[in-house]
């Protein structure tokens, strides 16, 4: 038979030195150092499990595998990283959404368009026009549109018509029992018929 007898000629990367492919792992190293790839990607999975993103996500954001990501995380709590113990009561959701409502802002004071700030977080363009529309909301004066009786509707200045007419608010402000106080009657997130805010007071 051909080549009975002979053993073939092994074959090492350059980079092992011979020692076979486990030479770069951590538990190799002198002092038990840590590879510096690994340690940075580590480090780029605790910082986004700090900031309440989920497994998938981190997964997904470093192109590795959600098991990888779950060892890294269950390691970090081993050795007592902080940024591996979530506090309780902290609602991850909220959170996240938060910190997504800042990005947003960021990039927008830094001249980039709905479109390209949602491709760049990886969201929806008509979440970022919301969020946008929201932060506008904040700097915008609150004007007087009408009134009927008593009741007066405001808005943010410079914003569009509302979709109802002002009959039709100072109803919702009278069901609501709106007081003096200025008091928001329409445009809340849950309710995505209204893309603006509304307010509504009694005249005193």
């Amino acid at each position: 038979m051909k080549g009975r007898g002979k053993t073939p000629k092994r074959v090492y990367h350059p980079h092992y030195n011979g020692s076979g492919f486990y030479a770069l792992s951590s538990f190799n190293r002198r002092g038990g150092r840590m590879h510096p790839v690994v340690a940075r990607r580590l480090n780029q999975v605790l910082d986004l499990w700090a900031i309440f993103a989920t497994q998938e996500e981190i997964a997904k954001a470093l192109d590795i595998s959600a098991d990888t990501v779950k060892d890294y995380i269950r390691r970090a709590r081993r050795r007592g990283d902080p940024r591996a113990i979530r506090p309780k009561g902290v609602d991850g959701r909220a959170f996240r959404a938060s910190i997504k409502r800042k990005r947003i802002k960021a990039l927008a004071d830094a001249g980039f368009g709905a479109d390209e700030i949602a491709r760049s977080l990886g969201c929806n363009v008509r979440l970022v026009q919301i969020r946008l529309k929201e932060e506008a909301c904040k700097m915008a004066r609150i004007v007087p549109i009408g009134g009927r009786g008593n009741v007066t509707i405001y808005m943010h200045e410079g914003f569009a018509k509302p979709h109802l007419t002002i009959g039709e608010y100072v109803q919702i402000a009278i069901a609501m029992n709106v007081d003096e106080r200025l008091t928001l009657i329409a445009g809340t997130p849950s309710n995505p018929r209204y893309s603006w805010p509304v307010y509504a007071r009694v005249n005193a």
